[in-house]
């Protein structure tokens, strides 16, 4: 491959797998609030979130993939798999490289789910808000394109709408905790 083109497929494949999981962030934040399709999710809306999850991890591996075979920077898998190896900005990398373990985890939950307990399925797909952060900060720093207009109206769009499910999740959440509250009080 030239290095031409592995350099464009690392930047590309980086790009959209930060949408893809800012998307499943989107969707799986408003299905388990209950938001998009009242209680009980259709299976295809549930199957949804599932794709744009397995379309991140599967683009995140053509992005590190690429960036192994790209002559430009030189990583090694070690520099790709453990924080603050990368000689090439060293701070930005390692929050993509904690960004992609925290991925995996979550993925790995969701493949195992029916042997986790639920509570630790739960709090293991939490780290996908983090992930979402510190792909985000990754981009932004160690993103070569992140100062286009293109990519700075794709983080401004994501970010809105990564901001607005977690606040209304978080909102919803705490109404919860409120009735709960309520309902205690009132019954002494």
């Amino acid at each position: 491959m030239t290095a031409s083109l592995t350099w464009h497929l690392a930047r590309s494949s980086g790009w959209v797998s930060w949408v893809l999981l800012g998307c499943s962030v989107v969707w799986g934040a408003l299905a388990s609030g209950r938001l998009v399709a009242g209680r009980g999710m259709p299976r295809w809306l549930t199957e949804l979130h599932r794709h744009l999850a397995l379309l991140t991890v599967l683009l995140l591996a053509v992005h590190l993939g690429s960036l192994l075979l790209d002559d430009w920077v030189r990583f090694t898998p070690a520099d790709l798999f453990v924080p603050g190896l990368s000689r090439w900005r060293t701070g930005p990398v390692a929050y993509g490289v904690v960004a992609l373990w925290l991925v995996v985890v979550v993925q790995l939950s969701s493949w195992t789910a029916l042997r986790l307990p639920r509570r630790w399925w739960r709090l293991l797909h939490l780290l996908s808000y983090p992930a979402w952060c510190l792909a985000a900060v990754h981009g932004v720093l160690a993103g070569t394109d992140a100062s286009t207009p293109l990519a700075r109206a794709l983080i401004a769009v994501m970010t809105t709408a990564v901001s607005f499910v977690v606040l209304g999740r978080l909102l919803q959440l705490g109404r919860r905790g409120q009735r709960t509250t309520a309902s205690a009080a009132t019954s002494r």
